[in-house]
């Protein structure tokens, strides 16, 4: 099978934004391309990408706070913002490998000094979905990664930083899906915008060996206890069996613009596929 580079896979229409930019403005451009990533500018000198889940270790007053309030909190690098780029050949190899590392949704295309463009992880995942003819349990984590409806939101805000995921199912008495606790809609929520200053210890906030806070593990103190059903909304749960094939998972993902899928049996969750998952075993694996 031939593979893709960047270059094929490469999207130039993106949000682009400046340091200057308020977070509102940003996630206004956001919202209407249906994007959780943005390309951040100084000048016409391309920074980094910044993402809405970024947001969620903010120390910033979030309602006031600019592009660049973000962006400089979370490198500890010279330069404001330090992110891996891919170059135009980069092959599928190369690009799971960065992709994993970065722990990223979006990397800029860079020849030169110029910015080419931006791959998402999902799309890459699409072209690598013709290797992946197994079960998701043999790459997903079978464990069940849920909330409640009654958990306070630092808690549910902790599982979606600490595995890396924007949707969080959330299970009724029973155990049984009942929603979904999106990233959009809780960045959304206005009560988010008031409560979601958080300390985080210094180990978190940049793991050893990681690059521009990448990779983040918030053990979050958040000051608010509200409950998980203040912000969560209960849209149609993208669910699959845990022995249906990858590339099956890979195609409800995208049609349905999410980064991962729940794996349930009898509507209870018992496992989670993640676009990284994936990712994570083409690069070690394939």
């Amino acid at each position: 099978m031939l593979m893709v580079t960047a270059q094929e896979l490469l999207q130039t229409k993106y949000v682009r934004v400046t340091l200057g930019n308020k977070i509102s403005e940003m996630l206004g451009a956001m919202r209407r391309a249906r994007a959780d990533s943005a390309a951040v500018f100084s000048g016409k000198s391309f920074v980094g990408m910044i993402e809405k889940r970024f947001l969620l270790n903010s120390r910033v007053d979030l309602k006031s706070a600019k592009v660049g309030n973000v962006v400089k909190r979370r490198s500890k690098s010279k330069v404001p913002f330090f992110v891996p780029h891919l170059a135009p050949d980069a092959d599928e190899k190369t690009m799971a490998k960065a992709f994993v590392s970065a722990d990223a949704r979006a990397l800029p295309v860079i020849e030169g000094k110029k910015l080419l463009g931006i791959v998402h992880q999902k799309d890459l995942a699409k072209a690598l979905s013709k290797y992946y003819n197994i079960p998701c349990d043999d790459i997903a984590t079978m464990t069940p990664i849920v909330t409640t409806e009654d958990a306070p939101i630092s808690k549910a805000i902790t599982l979606m930083v600490k595995y890396s995921i924007d949707h969080l199912p959330i299970v009724d008495e029973n155990d049984k899906l009942s929603g979904m606790l999106s990233l959009t809609d809780l960045i959304q929520n206005q009560l988010f915008w008031h409560t979601n200053r958080v300390n985080m210890p210094r180990e978190a906030s940049h793991q050893g060996g990681k690059k521009a806070g990448y990779g983040t593990v918030a053990e979050k103190r958040s000051k608010t206890k509200l409950p998980v059903k203040i912000f969560a909304k209960k849209p149609d749960l993208c669910v699959i069996a845990p022995r249906r094939k990858v590339k099956e998972a890979i195609d409800c993902m995208a049609k349905s613009r999410i980064n991962s899928i729940v794996l349930a049996r009898f509507e209870r969750p018992v496992g989670l596929l993640t676009i990284k998952d994936v990712l994570k075993d083409y690069w070690r694996n394939m």
